[in-house]
């Protein structure tokens, strides 16, 4: 049976419609809660927006404390986004909830080392330019097979490693024409300049792998699904692979040119990814902040969808969505910041 749930908004009614009996019970009790005067809000527009937002997001909490909680973190959300309220899934999300979805953490020197790299990625792409670059371009349909199938990084910060493997798995494969998972487990345990976890980033990753290697997925398995880091137990003579060199560079012009020697890391903030639907998203500010970089994917190509210059993007939440695991966003806006900070390495 369908229920009808309806909000009074400055006295227009709104019909929020569900065929979850669960869904319209969380709502009853946020009504409920308000006509107490127990739950607190700055203006009925907060409360109404999180209606709206429980029945997008099928939200089943499970009694009151929990609403409370979770309205607290729905408001706190609207004020970093300018009152826009709702973005993404994460709306009603805990700070460390957010980071066991997502994982990237800054280093403050992320810029430092772009204006450092400058020159060395203008070499390193003009030593491998021939021609004109292709109108489109997916690593997904190559005749070598430089991609393993889409994982779940789980209830772990760790994106920053599925990130780094994908981009060091496909330089193997490019190198030596062999596919094969890495560990990203090592990288979560025993790589002590990030923080298992609870975060990291691909660059000091890279120096991490350049120095004691990487294993293979296979001698090392992924055991962090349920945020739970074990002791390290890395052996260098299993090592399959070492970071040869790095780069990092920004703009649409350098990463379509860095993309053409195999997919690279990026950095973006994660809001939008959530909501993704198989149409391209979009630059929106407002609601994708480009400056609030959180999460770490894999560029894998680039194209047109809808009209819409896009970047091909290989995500770590599993084999989701209608993309199965990618999505594509808009390209040349910086949308969600994702032409911020772009990697690449070679590998030996």
């Amino acid at each position: 049976m369908l229920i009808q749930t309806v909000l009074f908004t400055f006295g227009v009614s709104v019909c929020l419609c569900t065929g979850d009996n669960r869904v319209n019970e969380v709502v009853t009790k946020v009504n409920a809660l308000v006509s107490k005067g127990d739950l607190a809000y700055d203006s009925i527009k907060q409360v109404d927006a999180f209606k709206t937002y429980i029945v997008k997001w099928n939200r089943t909490y499970t009694d009151d404390n929990e609403i409370k909680t979770r309205f607290e973190y729905f408001k706190q959300d609207g004020k970093e986004t300018d009152e826009y309220y709702g973005t993404s899934g994460s709306s009603d999300r805990s700070p460390q909830e957010i980071l066991q979805r997502t994982g990237l953490r800054l280093t403050g020197k992320e810029k430092e080392r772009l204006e450092a790299d400058r020159e060395r990625v203008k070499k390193f792409l003009n030593e491998r330019k021939k021609g004109p670059l292709p109108k489109s371009l997916d690593w997904r349909q190559s005749k070598v097979k430089v991609l393993n199938p889409v994982e779940s990084q789980g209830r772990c910060g760790s994106c920053w490693a599925f990130a780094t493997t994908a981009i060091l798995e496909s330089q193997v494969a490019l190198l030596k024409k062999t596919l094969y998972p890495l560990s990203k487990s090592q990288l979560v345990e025993c790589d002590h300049g990030n923080l298992n976890c609870n975060g990291g980033n691909i660059d000091v990753a890279f120096e991490y792998v350049k120095q004691y290697g990487l294993e293979s997925q296979a001698d090392y398995p992924y055991r962090n699904k349920e945020n739970i880091t074990f002791r390290c137990t890395y052996e260098k003579e299993k090592a399959k692979v070492f970071v040869q060199d790095t780069w990092v560079t920004s703009g649409v012009d350098h990463m379509m040119h860095l993309l053409q020697s195999g997919p690279i890391g990026v950095y973006l903030n994660h809001r939008l990814i959530e909501s993704y639907d198989g149409n391209p998203i979009r630059r929106n500010d407002w609601a994708c902040n480009p400056h609030k970089l959180d999460h770490a994917v894999a560029i894998v190509g680039y194209g047109e969808k809808n009209g819409i210059l896009t970047w091909i993007v290989r995500n770590s939440w599993g084999d989701i969505g209608p993309d199965h695991g990618y999505f594509q966003i808009e390209r040349g806006a910086n949308a969600c910041g994702i032409e911020s900070y772009a990697y690449l390495a070679s590998v030996k």
